[in-house]
């Protein structure tokens, strides 16, 4: 009688397991208008930092943001990244932009591969600073909105 109990309660712990995993749902990988959406945020990332508007580019930002440098380093948190954009000392931006090189997600995550190209200048007399690098970016949709989740800062040079 005990093992018709135990052999029992398997069959029933196996057909809630079961019916448990085929409920979860695959995530799906994002549309074509989410990846609109997030070539967006990146042209408004580019509007905002052309304006210096620090403020305004950390609302692009999750709020646990987490920004990896090649160098070494990392920061933790959108208000430490804002604090880091107004610390730069940049004198003056002339140029910024994005270029997409590939999107690919699943769900609220994708991934971001992205080429981006400055000029700007440290200080009044200095000669414009035009790097041109590649960046891996983790994006993720909060609340509807794709924002900035992990930005490795650097891959080399173009």
């Amino acid at each position: 009688m005990r093992h018709l109990a135990v052999v029992s309660l398997l069959v029933a712990l196996v057909a809630v397991v079961s019916a448990a995993s085929r409920q979860t749902p695959t995530p799906q990988e994002i549309s074509a208008e989410e990846k609109a959406a997030i070539q967006q945020t990146w042209s408004k990332l580019d509007e905002l930092q052309l304006a210096a508007d620090w403020d305004g580019m950390i609302t692009l930002y999750t709020d646990e943001a987490v920004e990896l440098f090649a160098g070494g380093g990392t920061i933790t948190g959108n208000y430490d990244i804002r604090g880091r954009w107004y610390n730069m000392n940049l004198f003056e931006f002339f140029t910024v932009d994005s270029e997409i090189l590939d999107i690919t997600g699943y769900g609220n995550t994708a991934s971001v591969w992205i080429k981006r190209t400055m000029t700007y200048k440290t200080r009044p007399d200095a000669e414009p600073i035009n790097p041109k690098r590649i960046h891996l970016v983790v994006m993720k949709k909060v609340a509807g909105v794709w924002k900035i989740a992990v930005v490795t800062w650097t891959f080399g040079e173009e």
